[in-house]
């Protein structure tokens, strides 16, 4: 429901624990992720962001701040190296 509310992404396969969305995005669950890597997951632990390219990145902002519950802002958007816009968050 996250990714299709907010990117339009729908399913394409769930294969228990591992979700293959539509435009190619790959999702494992944390369990998943654990038995791969071998180590501990550690939530919230600000390790990665999410960058988005978007045409209107203050009209994308907003719907993040009105869809998005329990998510912190790491930052507001900015540009970066290429002159793009970014708004990551967790």
């Amino acid at each position: 429901k996250f990714y299709h509310d907010l990117f339009g992404l729908d399913i394409i396969l769930d294969n228990d624990g591992n979700v293959i969305l539509t435009e190619g995005l790959v999702l494992q669950d944390e369990k998943v992720w654990k038995d791969v890597t071998g180590k501990e997951v550690v939530p919230e632990n600000n390790s990665c962001e999410l960058y988005f390219e978007e045409r209107n990145i203050e009209t994308f902002t907003r719907k993040i701040r009105k869809t998005v519950s329990g998510n912190q802002i790491c930052h507001q958007a900015d540009d970066v190296q290429l002159g793009t816009e970014s708004d990551p968050f967790l």
